[in-house]
């Protein structure tokens, strides 16, 4: 089945190739199963190009879009043709997620009371609701600009996970099936879900701050979450200064939200695969390995304070701290995106916790 692929995405190239030869040079071609690359150079004057090969691509359902920086040049046509399946997969994973992370939701609010009165489910509906809210739209971001910048990807497919696992979800990822194409690319794709999941977190960490409770800290069981500079900014503003001995028995909309910051937070760690590493290579090119591997190192430093950090450095580690090349590496990104990452960097720094759980104190 490869094999076919393959072959027929070489066959589409030299097609394509072929009917744009007497418009542009074809000096390196990449396709996927929506998407060709051409690389070379124009033979007709580049303000015209672009009019030029559409005439002669749409008749045959493709749109071709032409860039040019300092000398480098790519014609990149589209197909308009697609073919759909649907998406069983993908809609089962996600309804057996919002099944796993109800249930646990309900379960950590209830306790075993669950089990005695099953209508104590819809506890945990607001914890359910926002967090797969956060979720959803954080790889919808990605998924969005993937398809803009002609990157072939899947559906988001969301893992539930076992109801003593604390959210009931593992998150949530998107199969690429192609290279990016450039950088600028690689940072539109990479700085859309976090920016998105980021957006969506803070409205439900005020509304849930709104909810909570202040009670006496003696009250308080089981774990104590740790602030990161953005959470400890709203709970200000929402709640103010604590008498002595009294803290906040968090509403599960708020949880959410925290949840959803120490997820961004995690995703913009400037390694590998990761969002973070994406844009960091975006901003930094082959200077990413560097900081992909000193972040290892900080990660694995700052297990001595909270010892999930070794998980994290070992995770970052196995999938690799240095991120590959994109197909055309030295087309820059411009100052536009390089804010963008800037933008990211405040988001990194506004959701970072140091130490994410801490025991009853």
């Amino acid at each position: 089945m490869r094999r076919k692929l393959k072959e027929e995405l070489r066959l589409r190239s030299d097609h394509l190739c072929g009917l744009v030869a007497d418009l542009f040079l074809c000096e390196a071609v990449y396709s996927n199963r929506q998407t060709t690359v051409i690389r070379g150079a124009p033979r007709v004057p580049p303000d015209m190009l672009e009019e030029f090969a559409n005439a002669r691509l749409n008749p045959e359902g493709y749109r071709a879009t032409f860039e040019g920086v300092e000398g480098r040049y790519t014609l990149t046509i589209k197909s308009g043709r697609t073919v759909a399946t649907f998406p069983w997969l993908n809609i089962g994973l996600f309804v057996l997620t919002v099944i796993s992370v109800l249930f646990t939701a309900a379960l950590n609010s209830s306790g075993e009371a669950l089990f005695d009165d099953w209508s104590l489910i819809w506890s945990g509906l607001p914890f359910t609701f926002w967090l797969l809210l956060i979720l959803l739209l954080h790889e919808l971001g990605h998924y969005t600009f993937s398809r803009l910048r002609g990157v072939d990807v899947s559906l988001p497919y969301f893992i539930p996970a076992p109801f003593f696992f604390i959210l009931g979800t593992l998150g949530a990822v998107i199969k690429s099936r192609s290279p990016i194409r450039n950088r600028k690319d690689l940072m539109d794709v990479a700085a859309a879900g976090p920016i998105a999941g980021f957006i969506v977190a803070i409205p439900a960490i005020i509304i849930g701050l709104a909810r909570s409770e202040i009670v006496p800290s003696a009250g308080l069981g089981g774990f104590f979450l740790g602030d990161s500079l953005l959470f400890r900014i709203l709970s200000q503003v929402m709640i103010g200064p604590l008498p002595d001995g009294m803290d906040v028995a968090l509403d599960p909309i708020a949880f959410a939200g925290w949840v959803g910051l120490l997820v961004t937070m995690l995703n913009l760690l400037p390694v590998g695969s990761l969002d973070g590493g994406h844009i960091a290579y975006a901003v930094l090119g082959k200077g990413q390995r560097f900081l992909g591997f000193a972040t290892v190192v900080v990660l694995f430093s700052l297990s001595f304070w909270w010892p999930g950090w070794l998980i994290w450095g070992a995770i970052a580690l196995l999938m690799g701290p240095v991120h590959p090349p994109t197909l055309f590496d030295e087309i820059p990104v411009g100052p536009g995106r390089r804010l963008i990452a800037v933008i990211c960097l405040i988001i990194f720094i506004l959701c970072f916790i140091p130490i994410p759980f801490m025991g009853t104190p």
